[in-house]
């Protein structure tokens, strides 16, 4: 992705009424009232440094921006409602007031940009809301706020398109956009890199002005994405993965079955960054993964690839039982997470390759889904009878409460407010807090996992990184973490003080002064105050 500048002010604010001094942070919110030509209205920009989108530009000017979709061509000029908009328009360029409130989604991968950077409220028309497989805008869907496109009235379309400022993505329902003018192409799904898909967050993101917030979720992916990628380096075994696809016998390819080995650079990028090496002799591949559309189970899988049961042993993946689908979630509708979240979740979608190559890692799966061990399909219609917020709750306990390689909890005191839990960790061994029990406040975000949960401990700790008073969890948060993973991160902190970065000084000053000391301070408050289970706690609470 390119980046380019005309000005050297770089100065910002958030305000529904703009007056004529410079802003402190870009406007999110309302428009100029009184403009002033030498003001900079974009502050925050987009940081190229870390970005890795090779097919969409963008050119900063004082009140509006300049942006080029490499894929196809298309250009857009985007302006700070408020302002002028320049003359110096090149032809076939669509102008558009920003910060933009309402728009259309025609492709499901848009959808979790737009929620990570806290913008879904502004989506107000989608193309088939039952394909999109985020939870949180299921019930969003379900206020009454958003319309689906009509799929046969043209007219009807029309009518609708003129509702909204811009559509992002094709219409599935038209050959040629009903309105050009406010049709913005998609193409994060052409990135040839993992993590420049994910960078189409800043593309999305300069529509609503919320660079410097795509900017920070962008960072905290790469750098989690990378981190993953320097520890897969001690895998000794390099597996063999193929990514194949069936194609069935149809009217569109004279009724001949055919067979595809992806070779997507993307998709060689992750599995070489989860430790492999791909290779196009299937007979001989480790891992298998399936994309075929049709068939989801085992017995599809070898019909439709011709494998006869007794020559299952002849090829690797079925022996060692590896042959996977990325269809792990769907909508009832039969829509593909998969085609949605891990477009623009890289690191979390490295978690999932991962587990794939290595099961013994402490990542969990999501949308590859093994079908030689018979795993089932999260159909998201198994709990459209509980609430939103049920949903919601039930994923994060399963994901926590059924591990049993960790003895992690969690509890939710008012089934009305699934945000709220209860936590519980067991110390480290061989460390001071062994055999202690340390109970947890979390409060997860309303936007999580977009944005961090706030965790305090509820058992006293001697801890020069601990304190009852201040979130334990601070900035290290990635969408990618699950709720199990963050736990365990805060039951490793226990067995691995920082003293260099307190939360209480003067148990730091103690640690790194008299360390011998602080260790028998630190079993004395184990053995005063970690000694309340989960369950004595909640009971306490409910006897009050």
């Amino acid at each position: 992705m390119l980046l380019k500048t005309s000005v050297l002010s770089i100065v910002s604010s958030i305000a529904v009424c703009v007056l004529a001094q410079a802003p402190t942070s870009n406007i999110i919110q309302g428009c100029v009232t009184n403009y002033d030509s030498s003001i900079d209205y974009f502050p925050e920009k987009i940081n190229a440094a870390d970005d890795k989108a090779n097919y969409f530009t963008i050119e900063y000017h004082n009140n509006y921006k300049l942006m080029e979709n490499r894929k196809t061509g298309e250009s857009y000029m985007l302006v700070q409602c408020g302002t002028p908009t320049p003359s110096n328009i090149s032809n076939g360029t669509e102008v558009y007031q920003i910060p933009i409130t309402k728009v259309a989604i025609m492709e499901t991968s848009i959808v979790p940009y737009l929620e990570m950077i806290g913008a879904a409220q502004s989506i107000s028309l989608v193309a088939d809301g039952g394909l999109i497989a985020s939870p949180c805008f299921q019930k969003y869907l379900k206020t009454g706020n958003v319309t689906e496109l009509d799929a046969t009235n043209q007219t009807l379309q029309a009518q609708q398109i003129d509702n909204v400022q811009a559509q992002f993505g094709s219409n599935p329902y038209a050959y040629t956009p009903i309105d050009a003018n406010t049709s913005v192409t998609a193409s994060e799904v052409y990135e040839p890199d993992v993590l420049g898909r994910a960078s189409w967050i800043s593309y999305y993101a300069a529509f609503y002005n919320r660079e410097g917030i795509a900017n920070s979720v962008r960072q905290k992916m790469t750098d989690n994405y990378n981190r993953l990628k320097t520890a897969t380096t001690n895998y000794n075994k390099k597996p063999v993965v193929a990514w194949t696809t069936y194609n069935a016998p149809s009217q569109y390819n004279n009724n001949t079955a055919s067979y595809l080995l992806s070779t997507a650079q993307y998709k060689t990028q992750l599995t070489q960054d989860a430790a492999t090496e791909l290779l196009s002799v299937i007979s001989s591949a480790d891992i298998l993964i399936d994309e075929t559309y049709i068939g989801t189970n085992l017995t599809d899988f070898l019909k439709n690839y011709g494998i006869p049961q007794a020559d299952v042993d002849k090829y690797t993946f079925l022996k060692q039982k590896a042959v996977y689908r990325e269809d792990g979630i769907l909508t009832a509708s039969g829509g593909y997470d998969w085609f949605e979240a891990p477009v623009v979740m890289a690191d979390a979608l490295l978690e999932d390759m991962i587990n794939v190559v290595n099961p013994s890692s402490p990542f969990s799966r999501q949308w590859f889904r093994n079908i030689a061990l018979e795993e089932p399909i999260n159909i998201l219609r198994h709990l459209q009878s509980f609430s939103s917020s049920l949903l919601f709750g039930f994923s994060l306990l399963d994901d926590v409460n059924n591990d049993d390689t960790t003895p992690l909890y969690v509890y939710v005191p008012n089934e009305d407010n699934m945000h709220h839990l209860i936590g519980s960790i067991q110390g480290p061994v061989d460390s001071p807090y062994e055999g202690g029990t340390f109970l947890l406040d979390i409060n997860l975000h309303e936007n999580h996992p977009f944005q961090p949960p706030q965790i305090k401990f509820i058992t006293k700790v001697y801890h020069p990184n601990i304190s009852s008073q201040t979130d334990v969890l601070k900035s290290h948060w990635s969408p990618a973490m699950t709720l199990r993973i963050t736990l365990i991160s805060i039951q490793s902190l226990l067995d691995s003080p920082v003293p260099q970065d307190p939360q209480d000084a003067q148990v730091a000053k103690h640690y790194m002064a008299d360390y011998e000391g602080f260790l028998e301070e630190a079993v004395f408050w184990k053995n005063t105050y970690a000694n309340v289970s989960l369950n004595d706690y909640i009971n306490s609470k409910l006897d009050d």
